[in-house]
């Protein structure tokens, strides 16, 4: 079976070995299958960009050599660059900021897709505090609780500031502003 499109019309060979219930069929299970495989390969696209983003917003963020090293390992080991082999690779070192609050609490912010992951999953407990801007690509932040349970409204205020600032300063060199 062949499909060809010309202008408004869509023009169909078929199998004249087959009934013309069968090719019907089959043209249709084949349109199916056509529709789910695209809007699976938009779902990765649009996964793909939005991991991209993130990736750029690590990129705006880090300043260091060992970051950005950890950003290029990120991208090799989702394949969207290739790993060159220069004999042994070392283990990128690079650690999330870490600041102390106003008030003596331990406050982290990751500088990339992995610090982000290690903060939410192995630094972060149950009782510490997460920060994010809402809906854009962008530092986690952690506010270490202590076991606490009220902190500071100046510790949550610093931390968030501090979340919106690494966003903020992002935005601003992107813009010129």
């Amino acid at each position: 079976m062949m499909i060809i499109r010309k202008s408004q019309f869509l023009l169909i060979r078929t199998n004249p070995q087959r009934k013309m219930q069968r090719n019907i069929m089959i043209s249709m299970q084949n349109s199916v299958e056509l529709q789910r495989h695209s809007a699976k390969r938009f779902l990765n696209t649009k996964n793909d960009i939005e991991h991209l983003l993130s990736i750029q917003t690590a990129l705006d963020v880090s300043s260091d050599d060992e970051s950005l090293s950890q950003i290029r390992q990120e991208l090799v080991d989702f394949g969207y660059i290739k790993k060159h082999s220069s004999g042994k690779q070392k283990k990128s070192t690079s650690h999330p900021y870490h600041y102390i609050s106003t008030d003596g609490y331990d406050i982290y912010v990751g500088k990339n897709n992995y610090q982000n992951e290690e903060l939410t999953f192995k630094v972060a407990t149950g009782n510490d505090w997460w920060f994010h801007a809402k809906g854009i690509p962008g530092s986690h932040v952690i506010l270490k609780s202590n076991n606490e349970e009220d902190l500071p409204d100046r510790a949550y205020e610093e931390a968030a500031a501090l979340a919106a600032f690494l966003f903020k300063s992002k935005r601003f060199r992107k813009s010129g502003s």
